[in-house]
């Protein structure tokens, strides 16, 4: 017999806006899943778009203790969408006594080790924190296994809110606008990370570890979304989606049962994945209970790992001028006499299939030409209908991607007003909370320095893994 406490989880093919409010009030941490779920809102499979935010393989995933909007505080009982898939999942009995012991073992009056006050206790040692009064914690997902190549899945959890980073890697600047360097670059996590302390959430343990099952439960429900995949897409699919599927099947092994701890299975791509849950889930576990995961095939074999930093802006304040005290206003005729300098250019977007071929061949990153055409984007053109010579987009989670300047055009400020102008023209196609974003390899200098010089700052690191569901636990 199983005793438990209950986690909710939902699966529904769209986004509610009870979530939306609830991962926006835990920007910034929160922002790919966020994107990704007002993108998946904001641009149907019905538009002329031609990257739908949705297909008929779209999950918008949620797991916690609580519902929706007991997180938010608005009610406790609240009905869940006709269309969502429902599921109440438990913990080991073994696992809840742990849990239960280690309740009792507190003492809430004040006093001893759990006293809550940041002092340290009668004996001189330092108190580990209290879980503070009305912290609610869940886990959120955007999953669509038929975008392979491309990502499949973005999760969230509130660990991400309590997590540890150091600045110091990689060059930028921090939060608090302090000015941070690098004396060494490196691609493996474990010097990314270093220290125990590091590689922990400021959480105490027990919540942390509350988090840990809330992602679980995530890719537990992702292994069954894996095996129901079909052979064939349905839909509109085009012939190259096909395509990639049908290769996506060979290399992520779908519909294969595998064995629950070891061999092949289902697998999936996350991206933009927090460098606190690789560590913890797949990294950490001292009795080798770990969930596998692998590196993408772009990542050359010489390098064990690539990591990337998350760069943060807040579009009022991008600067894409020489002058740090500029106005927003004052920002966007700088867009238009950066163009006016190079006799001929002119704005524009990416338009056309020659468009779209010019940018793959310019990526090692596989980008499909439908996503591609169907995402914001900006684009300067060597006069009206010309060549492009510099461009970039807005990605399915809301990030600056693919920013490009062809080489005889460098040096002009370009980068640095189309990195501005994507996110000052298209922020707000999916929600209005001023939020931009970019992920950059820790390698990557010269885009580092192009987020630095339009006032990004560093907000923590992330990369992207390819996730062995057979190792995740049973299906759900």
């Amino acid at each position: 017999m199983t005793v438990s406490t209950e986690v909710h989880l939902l699966d529904t093919p769209l986004p509610s806006p009870s979530l939306l409010n609830l991962l926006s009030n835990h920007l910034p941490h929160s922002l790919p899943v966020l994107r990704r779920l007002q993108y998946a809102a904001n641009f149907s499979s019905d538009s002329d778009n031609n990257a739908p935010g949705t297909t008929p393989y779209s999950h918008v995933l949620y797991a916690s203790k609580y519902s929706v909007e007991e997180c938010l505080g608005l009610s406790k009982t609240a009905a869940t969408p006709s269309s969502a898939f429902t599921s109440t999942c438990t913990q080991p009995q073994e696992k809840q006594q742990q849990q239960q012991q280690q309740q009792q073992n507190k003492n809430g009056n004040g006093n001893g080790n759990e006293n809550g006050n940041g002092n340290a206790d009668a004996n001189g040692s330092k108190p580990r924190k209290g879980k503070k009064e009305g912290r609610k914690h869940f886990a959120a997902a955007f999953v669509d296994l038929s975008r392979f190549p491309e990502t499949q899945a973005w999760v969230y959890s509130t660990l991400e809110d309590h997590c540890f980073f150091d600045p110091g890697v990689g060059t930028g600047t921090t939060m608090d606008g302090s000015t941070t360097s690098t004396t060494s670059m490196t691609t493996t996590s474990e010097e990314v990370f270093g220290s125990q302390s590091q590689s922990h959430s400021l959480l105490p343990e027990e919540e942390a570890q509350e988090c840990d099952e809330l992602m679980l439960v995530l890719l537990r429900r992702m292994r069954t979304i894996a095996l129901q995949m079909p052979l064939v897409l349905e839909g509109s699919a085009s012939e190259q989606r096909q395509k990639n599927w049908t290769e996506a099947r060979e290399y992520l092994l779908m519909n294969a049962a595998g064995n629950k701890n070891e061999g092949p299975g289902p697998k999936v791509m996350i991206g933009s994945l927090a460098e606190i849950h690789r560590h913890r889930l797949f990294l950490l576990d001292p009795k080798g209970g770990r969930v596998h995961m692998h590196k993408t095939a772009n990542i050359p074999e010489e390098i064990e790992w690539e990591v990337c930093q998350k760069w943060l802006f807040r579009t009022e304040a991008l600067v894409s001028s020489s002058s740090s005290s500029s106005s927003e206003k004052e920002e966007e005729g700088q867009l238009g006499t950066t163009l006016e300098k190079e006799k001929g250019l002119v704005w524009d977007r990416v338009r056309t299939k020659e468009d779209v071929r010019l940018v793959q061949s310019r990526t090692s990153i596989k980008r499909q030409e439908d996503t591609l055409l169907g995402l914001p984007s900006v684009a300067v053109r060597d006069g009206e209908g010309g060549r492009m010579v510099a461009w970039g987009f807005m990605a399915f989670d809301g990030t600056l991607m693919t920013l490009h300047v062809e080489e005889q055009y460098r040096g002009k400020g370009l980068a640095k007003a189309v990195a501005c102008k994507v996110m000052r023209d298209h922020v707000k196609d999916y929600g209005d909370d001023g939020w931009g974003a970019a992920d950059v390899f820790l390698e990557n200098y010269r885009s580092q320095g192009v987020c630095k010089s339009i006032g990004g700052r560093v907000g923590w690191l992330l990369s992207w893994a390819v996730v062995d569901l057979a190792t995740v636990g049973d299906a759900l």
